[in-house]
């Protein structure tokens, strides 16, 4: 993608690249990552990729104030005209990033916007992030039923199925406490 000169690609490209490195624990370099994609859709426009982006830079951040910023950013571009993966990919990266922060019901109102955008055509993907979702929040805000927690082992189960092996630990963490 940089070698043809197509910046779109390269900034998909350098979004699984900060997703990959945040994944195998390499924040520091994960957050240059997305800011310098960021920068680069400041200059080509947002509506491609910037909600993603956001989603993305606020699952990975460390700085609350950033990460608030980067969410609400965000939300404020899906109110405008962007392509449709958009939604789908900031939701889930809010999702998480609103979990990280234990803001249990930010996160449920994310994964009540992906099912809201995905109600007409439900995809299994964004049906698993939003049961994902809701049943950690409702861990978070001290839930601690069977219904739950086999909910929890389901959600675990599917994830390493489905390959999603950076999902499995957050979910772990909820069923060890």
């Amino acid at each position: 993608a940089m070698q043809i000169g197509a910046r779109r690609f390269e900034s998909d490209c350098m979004c699984y690249k900060a997703e990959a490195l945040a994944a195998l624990g390499d924040r520091n370099q994960a957050e240059q990552v997305v800011d310098a994609v960021y920068q680069i859709n400041l200059e080509m426009g947002l509506s491609y990729c910037g909600p993603i982006i956001l989603g993305l830079m606020a699952m990975i951040v460390d700085d609350t104030e950033k990460r608030l910023w980067a969410l609400s950013e965000g939300e404020r571009l899906l109110t405008g005209d962007c392509v449709s993966h958009n939604y789908l990919m900031f939701y889930r990266f809010g999702i998480e990033a609103a979990l990280s922060e234990g803001n249990w019901d930010l996160a449920a109102r994310y994964a009540d916007a992906l099912e809201v955008y995905t109600k007409a055509e439900s995809l299994p993907w964004s049906d698993y992030f939003i049961a994902w979702g809701r049943a950690l929040s409702e861990h978070g805000r001290g839930q601690r039923g069977s219904d739950l927690l086999e909910q929890l082992r389901s959600l675990k189960k599917k994830a390493e199925g489905f390959g999603m092996t950076v999902v499995v630990p957050r979910i772990e963490a909820a069923l060890d406490a």
